[in-house]
């Protein structure tokens, strides 16, 4: 089963902060944009997360466009897409179309921290490519018994991390319930490049690496698995002839903490 991960913002930004950056970047002519996101899964033997759409996965958007507005027509399909790492070596992406790429766990490939991971294109007779290097598990803090209704906080401050993705799973029906991923690849492109500049430049200091699952989340009695993966970003530096503007590629793993509401707290010991 093929699942698409995007990633929703820690900082919510806007298209007129993004023109800042834009602004920043006059003289770029390259409109080979890419928009990517390899996200692993660590197994379960409480619940199949691959029935709802979780695993080991890199997915890849393309397109031609110098700018946010043009990115959903400018999609480009039909292109032979390699990802390479050096645990997986290298291997063609799926073209799912609509300038959608993937690669997942049921063509063999398994997230390995601290390594690179390339995406490599041809396009208009110019090889271009964007890299990622793939950080280790977050260490989550999360006490493990909520109340129905109460608010989960999940604090990633001090980590080194770029960004966060959260995803809160209903173990009885299988079924997430939360889950902070935006919904398209505009969402993205404007997670990766806050206040006007791509978010792997900025202090960390300056990052409030904080999500709040949102208690409405938590309905019912019962046991919960919260996911969580820390991000790492691609450094602009290493571009290879792609729209630097625009372009990011986004590297984390999930880990899962059980949660349980006090009715179910034997199920946390």
């Amino acid at each position: 089963m093929r699942s698409l991960w995007l990633i929703c913002a820690v900082i919510s930004i806007g298209c007129g902060e993004l023109s800042n950056l834009r602004d920043a970047y006059e003289g770029i002519t390259e409109r080979f944009v890419v928009s990517a996101v390899y996200v692993g899964v660590e197994d379960r033997e409480d619940v199949d997360l691959t029935e709802i759409g979780l695993s080991t996965q890199v997915t890849s958007y393309l397109s031609d466009a110098a700018e946010i507005s043009e990115v959903n027509n400018g999609s480009l399909s039909g292109l032979d897409v390699q990802l390479t790492t050096g645990s997986f070596g290298q291997s063609s992406f799926v073209d799912v179309g609509d300038g959608q790429y993937e690669l997942d766990a049921f063509d063999g490939l398994a997230y390995t921290p601290a390594e690179s991971a390339i995406i490599e294109a041809v396009y208009q007779g110019t090889k271009r490519s964007i890299s990622v290097k793939t950080p280790v598990t977050a260490d989550v803090d999360v006490y493990p018994i909520v109340e129905v209704g109460d608010p989960v906080i999940v604090d990633l401050n001090g980590q080194g991390f770029d960004a966060m993705l959260v995803v809160l799973i209903d173990v009885e029906s299988a079924s997430v319930v939360y889950s902070n991923e935006p919904s398209d690849v505009v969402g993205l492109i404007e997670m990766t490049h806050p206040y006007g500049y791509h978010l792997s430049s900025h202090d960390e200091s300056g990052l409030d690496m904080v999500v709040e699952v949102p208690g409405e989340a938590i309905d019912r009695a019962g046991t919960y698995l919260l996911g969580v993966a820390g991000l790492n970003l691609s450094d602009p530096a290493s571009y290879q002839d792609i729209n630097i503007l625009l372009s990011s590629f986004m590297a984390g793993r999930f880990t899962f903490v059980r949660l349980c509401t006090p009715q179910w707290e034997s199920a946390c010991e």
